[in-house]
């Protein structure tokens, strides 16, 4: 798919969050196996679920630093 093809990453957001509704974190944390779910939706091919799931990892990772830095008293702006 040509850059100028793929749909604005706002419009696939929006699609997955109506498509899903509250489950989206769920399929998005991969609960249940469920991550695979998001090539139902419109705009989400092969190439989009492995960008999503790497940015999805990546961000949640960094949640989780975060929260591990908090709750031992450190900033995470060290």
């Amino acid at each position: 798919m040509l850059a100028a093809e793929a749909p604005p990453a706002g419009k696939v957001a929006a699609a997955i969050v109506q498509h899903f509704g509250e489950d989206t974190l769920g399929v998005l944390n991969n609960a249940d196996g469920r991550f695979l779910e998001l090539s139902r939706v419109k705009g989400v091919g092969p190439a989009m679920l492995k960008t999503l799931r790497g940015q999805w990892e990546a961000q949640r990772s960094s949640q989780e630093l975060v929260s591990f830095l908090h709750k031992h008293g450190a900033s995470p702006s060290l």
